[in-house]
């Protein structure tokens, strides 16, 4: 029988309770915190997650070794979970050390080394380097398709992960056209309620929302969201992705009220599972500023537009692309409210003194943070 979910959960939890007071570097008991480990991040418990495993590989390093499998094993799922709290630089650190040493010991061609590549790849694209992402996603994809096969588990979770990083090149059709076929894949070969099919669902719902084609967006987000919740839980990282999306598509239907209804919802929600300044949080809270400047609530929208900018410039950096699109909706908010006042070159003057210059940040412009991706958090097996 095949656990997901809270019942996987309630069984790791049983099992690391069982060995726990065993001597710590004893194989069983290193088995079952790893494997509690994997189960907690596949749930969204992001934090209590990386304490675990800072502990495990703390132990394997001592006893087994930097080089071993297992102590990588350890130190990419540490990557992981550094990278869902969103920090990003010490992911990529963990990742290019991880995929350096798996490379060495493992070989190019292993799926412990694709995985790390993987990894890295995502980081990259969070971190807002999306031609080097797209470049090494192709390189892992197709290393996948040779050794694992077209349809595999982790094959698919490449091509969907490349997808996404088309998506944030701008490149839509591309990435629809490859969103659709993962997703057809994965309907046959994992099953309709798998969270990863849920997640190319989610995703092909999100590239179909940027070409303009809302009805069919909002028909495959509501079906999807449920299925989540069911599926994952309500808190559940990957179900707040798309009831985020969903409030998405409901703005640009044209209904900003329903939009920021959705939108608060998820900002408290992600505020309490995610933290303040997540960058999931921070995105649910950019988007409520944008459904409130739809709602003609200009002042509010201003003043949570400033402060999502300070934070995402404190912790994204000031280049990210998700900080460069917070200054072109503070820019945009700031102009509306000074035109509105009469007074629209000294309003814009003191926004651009605080956060720079509005020719530099109205040029360039991302993607909200709402498609789902997946990083590879344990060695596949064989």
């Amino acid at each position: 029988m095949h656990y997901v979910g809270e019942a996987k959960l309630r069984l790791a939890r049983v099992l690391w309770s069982e060995l726990a007071t065993c001597p710590e570097e004893d194989p069983q008991r290193l088995h079952a915190a790893s494997n509690l480990t994997s189960t907690l991040y596949s749930l969204g418990r992001h934090v209590e997650a990386a304490a675990l495993v800072r502990e495990t590989l703390a132990v394997r390093k001592r006893c087994l070794g930097l080089e071993h499998p297992n102590t990588l094993a350890s130190l990419n799922i540490l990557a992981c979970t550094m990278c869902a709290r969103g920090k990003y630089a010490e992911a990529a650190s963990l990742d290019r050390e991880t995929l350096a040493m798996r490379r060495q010991v493992l070989g190019k061609e292993h799926a412990g080394t694709l995985a790390s590549a993987n990894n890295l790849a995502n980081t990259l694209r969070v971190q807002g380097r999306h031609a080097e992402a797209a470049t090494l996603h192709n390189e892992t994809l197709a290393a996948k398709q040779h050794v694992l096969g077209m349809e595999h588990p982790d094959t698919l979770v490449s091509a969907s992960n490349l997808a996404f990083t088309l998506y944030a090149q701008g490149l839509h059709k591309e990435a629809a056209t490859l969103d659709r076929e993962t997703l057809a894949i994965r309907k046959r070969v994992l099953g309709t309620q798998h969270p990863d099919t849920l997640a190319s669902a989610n995703n092909l719902a999100n590239t179909l929302r940027v070409q303009g084609q809302f009805e069919e967006a909002a028909a495959l987000l509501h079906e999807t969201l449920e299925a989540k919740r069911r599926v994952l839980g309500a808190e559940h990282t990957d179900t707040l992705v798309s009831s985020s999306n969903l409030a998405r598509t409901v703005h640009a239907q044209v209904f900003p009220g329903e939009a920021a209804a959705l939108d608060r919802d998820t900002l408290a929600v992600r505020k309490r599972v995610l933290g303040e300044e997540h960058p999931g949080t921070l995105a649910s809270a950019s988007n409520l500023a944008n459904s409130l400047f739809a709602e003609d609530l200009t002042d509010e929208a201003v003043r949570l537009h400033s402060d999502i900018l300070a934070v995402r410039r404190r912790v994204l950096g000031m280049d990210h692309p998700d900080t460069l699109a917070s200054a072109r909706n503070l820019a945009k908010a700031t102009n509306t409210q000074g035109q509105r006042s009469g007074n629209s070159w000294s309003r814009c003057a003191s926004a651009e003194s605080k956060h720079g210059s509005m020719g530099t940040i109205i040029s360039r412009m991302s993607a909200p943070f709402c498609r789902t991706w997946k990083k590879s958090a344990s060695t596949p097996r064989h």
